[in-house]
């Protein structure tokens, strides 16, 4: 979750808190990668890139499925 606060802060797509509308752009960054080689999200190193992806997958599916706006990292 850090790793998700942090990308929405250093993307500036979030001051202090993990959004749901952080955690589309960021799904949308990763599409628009087409591949995990071409994937560059900031405040994420590219060692940790693969398990970003899961991550941001099953944040995506908790706050669809509880519908969550934001939560504080």
């Amino acid at each position: 979750m850090k790793s998700m606060a942090l990308a929405m802060l250093e993307g500036g797509l979030s001051t202090d808190r993990i959004r749901k509308d952080g955690l589309q752009a960021l799904l949308q960054l990763a599409i628009d990668a087409e591949h995990l080689d071409n994937l560059r999200v900031p405040g994420v190193s590219r060692d940790r890139l693969p398990v970003f992806a899961g991550g941001l997958s099953i944040l995506i599916a908790l706050f669809d499925l509880f519908d969550i706006q934001k939560c504080q990292s």
